[in-house]
């Protein structure tokens, strides 16, 4: 007998027959199978950290998804779950976010690069929600950035080196496709954030080492860096405001 998933791919399963001394046995789930249950359950689980018990992973097999009003109506409330167990408040670059962990050690300023003032933190850690039609600002910081991915749809990434050099990563669940669930922004690096199409809301975490303040944080202004950089005019009218 075959059972066909929701996938063109089928699970099949031997019939039940007779083995030596009458025992009757049926074959054994692929491999295949028993990673996406493991996968949705783990989806599963990790929402229900934050008071959900039940909902349609975004990385379900398409027949298993919710479409069109429904979806978005349950991206919407998970979206506004997250921002209400987490305590998430809006940021100056635009999203939710909440500091989750600053480190009780620090670095003099002595110790510390040229263009800061004042002691640091050793690192410090955030959660950060964007919904689909909202984006992160492009803005700069003086220490490294590692961003997280946790929930929702795939969310793009872009970057600007300091010689002008653009870049772009996907983070997401999916790494078949090419989706990462962790990447660096360098020191110096303009950068922002944005929901794929279709995503519904993503949420993040950032690390920042040495910790964050808001005096190393800059939000570019539209009109000093489209001078700067007129060559990536369409990205940067994207993001910022």
């Amino acid at each position: 007998m075959c059972l066909r998933t929701t996938s063109p791919r089928h699970v099949c399963h031997a019939e039940p027959h007779a083995a030596k001394g009458g025992t009757a046995h049926t074959g054994v789930l692929p491999s295949v199978g028993r990673y996406r249950i493991r996968r949705i359950k783990e989806t599963k689980a990790a929402l229900e950290a934050v008071g959900k018990e039940a909902f349609v992973p975004y990385e379900t097999m398409p027949a298993q998804r919710p479409c069109g009003l429904r979806r978005r109506a349950m991206d919407a409330d998970q979206a506004s779950l997250i921002i209400d167990q987490y305590g998430l408040q809006p940021h100056p670059e635009g999203g939710f976010f909440a500091e989750t962990y600053r480190s009780p050690g620090l670095i003099p300023e002595a110790a510390l690069p040229a263009g800061f003032a004042g002691e640091r933190n050793f690192s410090t850690a955030i959660v950060f929600l964007l919904r689909e039609n909202d984006f992160s600002a492009l803005h700069r910081l003086r220490q490294d950035e590692v961003w997280h991915f946790y929930l929702g749809g795939p969310l793009r990434l872009v970057m600007i080196a300091p010689d002008g050099k653009f870049s772009e990563t996907i983070l997401g669940r999916n790494g078949a496709s090419g989706e990462l669930v962790q990447a660096l922004v360098p020191a110096g690096h303009w950068f922002g954030a944005k929901p794929t199409e279709g995503a519904g809301f993503s949420f993040a975490g950032c690390t920042v080492a040495p910790g964050f303040d808001f005096a190393d944080f800059e939000l570019a202004e539209r009109p000093d860096i489209l001078a700067r950089l007129p060559g990536l005019e369409p990205m940067i009218l994207e993001f910022t405001r």
